[in-house]
């Protein structure tokens, strides 16, 4: 009987997480087949979010009040060399990014570590088989955050349709694909699992205010603080779960009712905190500080426009999926029910300008505006209670556009790690100058430098005159000594120009060939200086660390399919003045 029982408990809980277990296995294929690169999920911030572990377990480097050059070299050099990471606070080092992700990762991590003592020898932490269970960590995560939010929407009364599609926007229609891929070690996917946790909890409460609940809602409460501070804005969303003003007035109620179930709660919040502050204490004496130092908030001037619709990192521009869930809005008000407008309104107001207000409202190079991941949740609430509640005739064409947004997401993440898309500086020409575009002649093309000539002077100027290139031809256009120029030592750019109508499909490339020591190839269409597709003199710029004497510079055309035709080619050489 107990054998029976077991195997129908296990097959219930099978059916019960089967369609999560089916989105995170897709999910797992898609990134491994077209963007998993597994050697580099710990980088750049996340490198400051996970580098708690390797510090504590490995270089045993955590604590450095007495960490000095003369006294421990080797703390003080891997220390001194993480200067992104490890921050000057009065005379001691601290790690500026918080211990939460770290404390999330620490299965993960002891996995990996487990691999490499068997197969590796004086492993630093970093390698593949740690950035490997970093990238599974994040899957893991992002699979119990999909089962929070069924169990979210089920107390919403969403039909399991409608909960199944909000899974799969959430995943393939927004940077969560970057972000459980090569920024697998950023804090965003383990805070949007808290949060996820957090909301279930908080409805639960509401709807039953029994302790159990509050107790959950406050664990998660805490790690969600000691993943990422700011984040702390989330008890503006409260409101909101509570479903009602008399809900939230008898909840909080409740807890200060029972005095002895607010008191336990609120040590749990700060018993999680306390772990921050603890690693602040070991690092540099002080309990409480700000780790950040010169970055901040400009609560004056926040960048509101910029943060939602801007070319740059708008929010609806690369997700535009959050911007269609906002319809919800309308639903509400057309219901009547204009309390959750309104709290999902003030929330979204009150998290919009927080974050537009950070000194850096694009949060550096990333895709997307990332920052906003954390709180996808909140988007996906309204999501679901737009589309379960909508007639069948404007369910199924609102349905086709969410579905577009899929391959829309998949082809700019792509885009994204590709240097097809500009990591920190795309604007309106460049973003619809490679909308959609995968194929490898449009890598770099957002990326061409501009400089100022005016701070140049050449050097020597090469008339190629004109060439005609039938398909299938390769040409030497140039084949010369680098002691025909002057002053070569000094040369900085080597600009290659020529008037040509740079049609999209033209697949010609170029090769500049500093023999020994520099190759670069760039496609025609990179030489663009205006429109695809208008006639204009285009140019690129080779940027190089001077010629040396004896040196042999070569200029090679490859042409594909087309015949093409190039006016007036010339090679310019220049040196900075």
């Amino acid at each position: 009987m107990n054998i029976k029982l077991t195997i129908y408990t296990f097959l219930k809980f099978i059916q019960f997480i089967a369609w999560e277990l089916l989105i995170t296995t897709i999910l797992f294929l898609t990134l491994t087949i077209y963007f998993y690169n597994g050697e580099n999920t710990i980088k750049s911030d996340g490198e400051g979010y996970y580098d708690y572990l390797p510090s504590i377990f490995i270089h045993h480097d955590f604590i450095r009040l007495n960490t000095d050059q003369n006294s421990h070299p080797k703390k003080y050099n891997r220390i001194a060399s993480k200067k992104d990471i490890y921050i000057d606070y009065h005379d001691k080092k601290v790690n500026k990014y918080p211990c939460g992700t770290s404390i999330l990762l620490a299965p993960f991590y002891g996995i990996a570590a487990r691999i490499s003592h068997n197969t590796e020898h004086n492993s630093d932490g970093y390698t593949s088989i740690f950035h490997i269970w970093v990238f599974y960590a994040a899957l893991f995560y992002l699979f119990i955050t999909l089962l929070f939010l069924k169990k979210l929407l089920l107390l919403y009364d969403i039909d399991k349709l409608t909960i199944f599609l909000s899974q799969i926007f959430i995943i393939f229609s927004t940077s969560i694909l970057e972000y459980s891929n090569q920024e697998a070690s950023f804090s965003h996917i383990y805070s949007l699992f808290a949060i996820t946790a957090f909301f279930f909890f908080c409805k639960k409460y509401f709807l039953s205010y029994r302790s159990n609940y509050f107790y959950w809602a406050c664990l998660f409460l805490g790690l969600i603080i000691l993943l990422r501070q700011v984040n702390i804005i989330i008890i503006f969303f409260i409101p909101f779960l509570a479903g009602s003003p008399k809900n939230l007035k008898t909840g909080i109620e409740e807890v200060f009712k029972r005095t002895s179930m607010l008191l336990k709660g609120l040590l749990l919040v700060l018993g999680l905190i306390s772990i921050q502050c603890i690693a602040w204490h070991l690092q540099t004496g002080h309990l409480f500080l700000y780790s950040y130092q010169n970055e901040g908030f400009n609560f004056s001037n926040p960048e509101l426009l910029n943060i939602l619709f801007s070319y740059k990192k708008g929010l609806f521009v690369y997700a535009p999926i959050l911007g269609i869930s906002l319809l919800g809005l309308v639903k509400l008000c057309l219901n009547k029910q204009y309390y959750l407008a309104g709290t999902w309104l003030l929330f979204f107001s009150v998290c919009t300008y927080v974050l537009s207000s950070w000194w850096s409202w694009y949060y550096g190079c990333s895709y997307g505006l990332r920052a906003y991941i954390d709180f996808y949740i909140v988007f996906f609430i309204l999501f679901a209670l737009l589309l379960n509640h909508l007639r069948l005739w404007l369910k199924i064409p609102l349905l086709a556009i969410c579905f577009l947004t899929i391959p829309i997401n998949l082809i700019q993440t792509y885009q994204y790690q590709c240097y097809i898309l500009h990591w920190i500086d795309m604007d309106q020409e460049k973003y619809w100058k490679v909308f959609l575009e995968t194929d490898d002649k449009f890598r770099g093309i957002v990326w061409k430098k501009k400089y100022d000539y005016a701070n140049h002077e050449t050097l020597e100027v090469i008339d190629l005159y004109n060439e005609h290139l039938i398909p299938n031809q390769e040409k030497t256009l140039l084949q010369i000594s680098s002691n025909r120029i002057k002053n070569q030592n000094l040369c900085t750019i080597i600009q290659l120009s020529f008037y040509n109508s740079f049609e999209k499909k033209n697949n010609t490339s170029f090769t500049l060939e500093i023999k020994n020591e520099y190759s670069h190839t760039t496609h025609l269409i990179q030489y663009a200086e205006e429109e695809f597709g208008t006639y204009h003199k285009g140019l690129y710029d080779f940027n190089i660390n001077g010629l040396n004497p004896n040196q042999i510079i070569s200029l090679v055309v490859s042409n594909k399919e087309d015949t093409v035709s190039l006016k007036d080619i010339k090679l310019v050489f220049l040196k900075q003045k």
